[in-house]
This record gives C-alpha cells, sequence and structure tokens, in this order.
C-alpha cells in the first residue's frame, strides 16, 4: 500500500485536493477529517455542490489505488477555481468557473504588464505612468469581479486597451519624435561617411595639374554638395544607405 500511497501523493488530482482540503481545514478550524470539505460543498450553488461531493467520494475511492480511474482535466479546474476563491479570501459563495477564469486572464495581464516598458519606452514618464495606470485599473477591476460576465469584459477592455497602445496619440506622437532623432542620427553618420569619400577623392587628384586638379576640385565640391543636400532632405533609413552607396561608387 505504501507504494500506492506515493503515486497518490505524485498525482495532480491528489494534490490538488490536498490543496483545497488544507484551504477548507483553514476556513472551517473545528471540523475534523472530511467535514471542513464537505461544508464547503454546502456552502457551493446546486450543481457544483453536487459535484464537489462526487470529488471527495472519488478521492476516497482512488486515493490508494490511484490507476484505477483517470480523472477528467475539468476535474481538475474546478478544483482549481474552488482553490483560487479560498485562496481570494472570498467570504462568499464561490463559481469555481468564474474564479478558475479570472486566475487565468490574472495571470496572463500581469505578463503583459512585465511587457509594457517595450511598448512605452519612447514616451514621457508622464504618459507610460498614465498608460500603466490605466491598465492597473482594469487589473484591480478583474481582481474584484464578483461575476463571470464582469470578469470577462474587464479582461476584454485590458486587452483591448493594450493592444492598441500603439495608435495611442501620445504614443503616435513618441514614436514619431523618437524616429526623427533617429532619422537624424543617421543623417550625420552617412554625411560624415561622405565627407571622408569626398576628402579621400581630393587627395587623390593632388599631384594632378594645377588647373585640371582645379576643375576637379570644383567638380567634386559640387558632387559633395548634391549629396550633402539629398541626405540632409531624406526621411527614409533605406534611402540613406542607398544615397550612400550610390556615393562610394561615385567618389
Amino acid at each position: 500500500m505504501g507504494e500506492f500511497n506515493v503515486k497518490a501523493n505524485n498525482d495532480p488530482f491528489i494534490r490538488k485536493f490536498n490543496i483545497l482540503d488544507d484551504l477548507c481545514k483553514k476556513r472551517y478550524p473545528n471540523c475534523k477529517n472530511f467535514d471542513a470539505i464537505r461544508k464547503f460543498a454546502n456552502t457551493l450553488p446546486g450543481a457544483d455542490k453536487e459535484t464537489l461531493l462526487s470529488i471527495i467520494h472519488v478521492r476516497n475511492t482512488i486515493h490508494d489505488q490511484r490507476n484505477l480511474v483517470s480523472v477528467n482535466p475539468d476535474c481538475l479546474k474546478f478544483i482549481d477555481g474552488l482553490i483560487k476563491g479560498l485562496q481570494s479570501k472570498n467570504s462568499g459563495p464561490i463559481d469555481a468557473d468564474m474564479e478558475y477564469l479570472k486566475s487565468k486572464n490574472l495571470q496572463k495581464m500581469s505578463i503583459m504588464m512585465q511587457q509594457l516598458p517595450s511598448k512605452t519606452y519612447m514616451a514621457s514618464r508622464e504618459v507610460q505612468r498614465n498608460i500603466k495606470a490605466t491598465l492597473t485599473g482594469y487589473l484591480e477591476k478583474e481582481k474584484h469581479a464578483t461575476n463571470i460576465d464582469k470578469v470577462k469584459k474587464h479582461y476584454f477592455d485590458f486587452c483591448g486597451y493594450y493592444n492598441n497602445i500603439h495608435n495611442l496619440p501620445e504614443i503616435k506622437s513618441a514614436r514619431a519624435v523618437n524616429r526623427e532623432r533617429s532619422l537624424e542620427k543617421k543623417r550625420q553618420s552617412v554625411l560624415l561617411e561622405i565627407e571622408h569619400l569626398y576628402n579621400q577623392a581630393r587627395a587623390e587628384i593632388y599631384d594632378e595639374p594645377f588647373l585640371v586638379r582645379g576643375n576637379l576640385k570644383k567638380k567634386l565640391k559640387l558632387i559633395f554638395e548634391s549629396y550633402k543636400t539629398r541626405v540632409l532632405s531624406c526621411n527614409d533609413f533605406d534611402d540613406l544607405d542607398e544615397i550612400l552607396d550610390d556615393a562610394e561608387f561615385r567618389f
């Protein structure tokens, strides 16, 4: 029997059941054995009450002979929902389906909140704080939702706002400013490269006769000024690369 007990204690169903049982004992400390979880079952809506009582019976049936019965995944979700409801200190009736969905939603929302900086880094700190505060508001509403419709609504509102962050006017404006800064940095970098090519070309005509050298210097100067004008008026990163490639060929 010891071998079966080891298997049972490592089984997801038994482990989750034991967690639920412990939480029920904390809620009803004066109850013994399975009286606490049965008392808790009586607080649930009719169908959920019968489901939990059936689960208690299944637990007693398979605890030492785990390989006799296969537990449906929906059963584990149901137990998870009850566990989350008890862990949330909910003193009223617990809706297992709602608590399970809320738990999953909050987990996803938490992950998305961790990724928020990558979506707002270009904005000012004030804008970042405002966006975070809005999302935190939806998250808090989700935590305190009391029915499954509200759980769905708050999660939907959170995701809708989160997925539309890139379209917020303040984010669009910040992104435009950030792009222009990067573009200006790129322009200056390309211009320095072209100026270096120009100076190299000037150095290569040093041994030419005076008149020839003078005409070539004027020609090179005109070419350089032409490229400078193109670079300073360019608004596309790829086009700047093409201008530099062209300058490398010309010079």
